[in-house]
């Protein structure tokens, strides 16, 4: 049974994040979760962390090594792109006019028209990154825990052995990135599993784990099965 876009429309749609050190395939799983609810009639975007936005492309020339950012600077960064995210405006042509007009594309404006939005990525990978460098959790905690955060419905966390991560990893790049020596991902990946536990429904609403080991068919088909219960709109299928 598919979705009338008159129902979708009556609540406010349901914000999803799927999580994971690099190598964990979330953006993968992000694509895979979008045209599984596009073909169930749910309205449906996805996006990332960190954004194309002015904050985001910042934070990607470091995280490349193109810029160096000290580990206060790059969590602010983070801190702003993310609350930019949420309520951010794009400049784009009025159909009525030659002017730019602008538009309300953040997370927000989305959820409040009934989209669905999934994210690559939110609050929790500051709280597991950037306590990685050595920084305050409570600091962390409190720059991002502010007006404009959204907390997500349910956050998703795809969990494999850091091998896994590191072939990944190498297997689609010859450069690595900030975090991506097998240290670093040793270190990311305890973090994860910490803090997804203790972190709270302020940062990550209702949190479940996925094995991320298996083919991507197979994740996804796990990811499905994890939140198919949990939302009422999708209990009819």
């Amino acid at each position: 049974m598919m979705l009338s876009s008159q129902e979708v429309r009556k609540t406010r749609g349901k914000f999803i994040v799927i999580e994971g050190p690099d190598g964990a395939g979330c953006s993968t799983q992000v694509r895979l979760l979008r045209e599984h609810l596009l073909r169930l009639g749910v309205s449906c975007e996805a996006t990332k962390e960190p954004t194309d936005g002015p904050f985001g492309a910042e934070i990607r020339k470091a995280l490349q090594g193109r810029i160096l950012l000290n580990p206060q600077a790059l969590a602010l960064a983070f801190a702003a792109d993310r609350a930019d995210h949420a309520d951010h405006y794009r400049f784009q042509p009025s159909q009525e006019s030659q002017d730019w007009t602008p538009r309300n594309t953040g997370i927000e404006t989305m959820l409040s028209r009934g989209v669905w939005v999934i994210s690559d990525r939110y609050v929790l990978s500051s709280l597991v990154y950037q306590t990685s460098q050595g920084l305050d959790l409570e600091w962390v905690t409190k720059i991002n825990d502010h007006e404009k955060l959204i907390t997500p419905d349910v956050t998703v966390l795809i969990s494999a052995p850091v091998d896994v991560y590191r072939q990944r990893i190498e297997s689609r790049s010859l450069h690595l990135e900030l975090f991506d020596d097998k240290s670093s991902l040793s270190i990311v990946q305890r973090k994860y599993e910490d803090l997804i536990l203790t972190s709270g429904k302020r940062f990550c609403g209702v949190v479940t784990t996925v094995s991320g080991t298996g083919a991507p068919q197979e994740v996804h088909a796990q990811i499905v099965a994890k939140i198919g219960p949990l939302f009422s709109e999708l209990q009819r299928y």
